[in-house]
């Protein structure tokens, strides 16, 4: 009995379907720092940072080789805390790498949202994610 011979996929098609405007965090002073698409490597040290809870390397792997130039930047304007997270959820979000969570409000209308920050602020307010 003859098989139908299954089509390839275009392994070029994923590669520029997957392609990404660089993240750019602009200076006061002119330059710019440009964060590149994350690639497989730096997914896998983001994976492994997350599970460890290692918040250097998940935010060196979200930054990339430009991750010296962000740490220099901080530290010259000598950014708080809430600057970090604020700079990585930017930066998840802009290489859509956060999953959409649809919430329940208290009555009863249902808002769909993948920043954590706004997702917190919605639990804030007597929203539930879906489900719980």
């Amino acid at each position: 009995m003859a098989t139908k011979k299954q089509a390839g996929y275009d392994f070029d098609k994923y590669v520029e379907e997957a392609e990404v405007e660089d993240f750019v965090i602009t200076l006061k002073d002119g330059d710019d720092i440009h964060i590149t698409n994350p690639g497989y490597d730096r997914l896998e040290r983001y994976a492994q940072g997350v599970r460890s809870g290692d918040l250097e390397l998940v935010f060196g792997s979200l930054c990339g080789d430009a991750f010296l130039a962000v740490k220099a930047a901080l530290a010259k304007k000598k950014a708080g805390q809430k600057a970090i997270p604020a700079i990585m959820e930017d930066i998840l979000d802009h290489f859509e790498m956060y999953d959409e969570i649809e919430l329940v409000g208290p009555g009863g209308g249902v808002v769909t949202e993948k920043r954590p920050t706004k997702i917190r602020a919605l639990i804030g307010l007597g929203y539930r994610p879906k489900g719980e």
